[in-house]
């Protein structure tokens, strides 16, 4: 016996267990038990009562079916690039399981650089402007959607090769055996070149502008011959 009144029993069947477990992956599965021997209190027996709320454990637990997957959006296509001043205008087709947009870059056929998040583009972005590239020079592009289900596969790859504006306001003064060339400065030229010709003939190669660059909007033609009639191109 006891405390007073109250009747210790040794039976175990009072014996309590509880699980939560799941097969379908996802759940959490926990596991335990207790046992209280059965007790008898004025000849009426209880039985301890356990209570285990699991969080998405059980049909009404709140857990739920898993949600089903989202897959990656689509290869896009359509992918064109457009050359500008030291910029690439890209554009592609619309692809509405997007949620976001990056691109990448690389020189000719050299290797490719990283992914790059285009700012504020979601699953109506269908173009971007590419700045601060070299003109003279071939780049190529690709494009490829990012959503929860990650990043698509990267589209085609387009290629642009950015041609400065032409120059604008040349002259030429004549001097003694020289030629004094001035034009308008272009911010984003790297170098200057100039050539010439005798009257309407053919025009003589290409020649470089020594240190120029994007302030440069002149150079002297040195070693012409008097009487000669020459015509002058700046690029």
């Amino acid at each position: 016996m006891g405390a007073e009144g109250v009747e210790d029993h040794d039976d175990t069947d009072a014996e309590h267990r509880w699980a939560c477990r799941s097969d379908t992956g996802g759940a959490r599965v926990q596991e335990g038990e207790v046992a209280e021997p059965r007790r008898r209190l004025a000849g009426h027996a209880w039985a301890l009562t356990l209570a285990l709320a699991l969080s998405g454990c059980g049909s009404g637990g709140g857990g739920g079916p898993a949600p089903e997957p989202v897959s990656p959006p689509p290869q896009p296509t359509g992918l064109t690039a457009e050359a500008g001043d030291g910029e690439v205008r890209l554009s592609w087709t619309l692809i509405a399981e997007a949620t976001r947009w990056e691109y990448r870059q690389r020189i000719g056929d050299g290797n490719w650089g990283a992914w790059t998040t285009i700012p504020g583009s979601g699953s109506g972005t269908m173009d971007h402007t590419v700045t601060d590239l070299e003109n003279g020079t071939a780049y190529g592009f690709q494009v490829r959607a990012v959503n929860a289900g990650g990043a698509g596969p990267a589209s085609a790859e387009a290629t642009a090769t950015l041609v400065p504006p032409q120059p604008a306001d040349l002259t030429a003064v004549a001097g003694d055996g020289l030629v004094e060339l001035t034009w308008t400065a272009i911010a984003t030229a790297s170098g200057w070149e100039y050539r010439l010709r005798l009257g309407d003939g053919e025009w003589e190669p290409w020649t470089a502008v020594p240190e120029s660059g994007p302030e440069t909007a002149g150079h002297t033609v040195a070693d012409l011959e008097h009487g000669k009639a020459y015509r002058f191109q700046v690029r």
